[in-house]
């Protein structure tokens, strides 16, 4: 109570924050004694935008310096296989809302979380992103930005310890890339952005030595999650 007259920013994280009460008690404090000029900040999966009937825009357009930290893992199947609970539809949903909403007081990243298993994916995650609208086509910084970051733990995660021909293909790839984009219309300046991201994970990824004993764990625990939730790699990738 003492910190609301004199807080600068306020960083909410997760579980996820739009589910957790206390974030629409501090919200609705702020409103109430005129502090909306707060940098309020989020990780966020985006999965629900309601909250025992509390809308988040409701708040948020209250607000004059909000930043939202969007992560997502993957699209369609693949995404919602490697974050379970993840319904690509309803995040899709959730972006469209927030894009046709009357705010216009956010700063919006998105960040893919890659690992082992959604390394390959990448690509097919950010041609989906352009075609469903949620990355602009066209070059304006000021409208979206886009983002990945690593998983580096647990060990088995990390796509340095790969096998080198899973590398190999994401190279291939990566160097034919910038023409599959050309061919759906994205711009050259945004073309530019993009590659420059992927060949960041690729020289990371690169340096990295296939190990196999980090492997066989990947294999052990994504055996025992397919056995536990009645689901198999094979038939998603």
């Amino acid at each position: 109570e003492s910190h609301y007259s004199c807080v600068d920013e306020i960083y909410f994280a997760g579980g996820e924050p739009l589910l957790m009460p206390d974030h629409y008690t501090i919200l609705q404090k702020l409103i109430e004694l005129n502090r909306t000029e707060v940098k309020v900040r989020y990780s966020t999966n985006f999965s629900s935008l309601v909250f025992k009937n509390k809308h988040i825009f409701d708040y948020w357009k209250h607000l004059k310096n909000l930043e939202l930290y969007v992560s997502v893992d993957g699209v369609g199947k693949i995404g919602e296989y490697v974050r379970k609970g993840f319904n690509y539809d309803t995040f899709l949903n959730n972006i469209k809302e927030l894009k046709n909403s009357n705010l216009n007081n956010y700063f919006i990243i998105y960040v893919v979380t890659y690992s082992s298993l959604n390394y390959l994916h990448l690509f097919d995650l950010v041609i989906d992103f352009f075609e469903k609208g949620i990355l602009p086509k066209k070059f304006n910084t000021e409208e979206y930005n886009f983002d990945f970051n690593p998983v580096t733990t647990p060990s088995y995660y990390d796509a340095t310890f790969l096998p080198d021909k899973l590398k190999k293909d994401f190279n291939v790839r990566l160097n034919n890339f910038d023409q599959e984009l050309l061919n759906i219309g994205v711009d050259e300046r945004v073309i530019k952005n993009i590659l420059t991201k992927l060949n960041i994970i690729a020289s990371r990824v690169n340096k990295g030595k296939f190990n196999l004993s980090n492997m066989q764990e990947l294999k052990k625990m994504t055996d025992k999650l397919d056995e536990l939730r009645d689901e198999k790699l094979d038939s998603v990738f």
